[in-house]
């Protein structure tokens, strides 16, 4: 299992996560956002290494606990903090 875990005390980035390939899950958890507070965290995906990095469908603005379907070892995955409410903490971890 591998592990990325840090904070956002501002906008950026994660450090990267490669995936687990065949039958493997990625777990993503927030804490520390407040209710309504001005976050906005995106999922970011590389299939080069992270030389590239594509903006995916899922977002998030609150706290969150969710699991996904991870079927390749050739992807990397990250969290981009977009909007950060100043005064806010955010704890997050991906793992798979």
């Amino acid at each position: 299992m591998a592990v990325v875990t840090g904070t956002f005390a501002t906008t950026g980035q994660s450090s990267a996560l490669t995936g687990a390939g065949s039958g493997g899950k990625l777990t993503i958890a927030f804490s520390g956002i407040p209710n309504r507070a001005l976050n906005l965290i995106r999922l970011e995906v590389s299939f080069d290494t992270g030389t590239n990095w594509v903006e995916t469908t899922y977002s998030w603005n609150e706290n969150t606990y969710i699991t996904l379907d991870d079927a390749s070892t050739s992807i990397q995955y990250r969290l981009n903090c977009l909007e950060h409410d100043a005064g806010t903490t955010i704890r997050y971890g991906l793992a798979n």
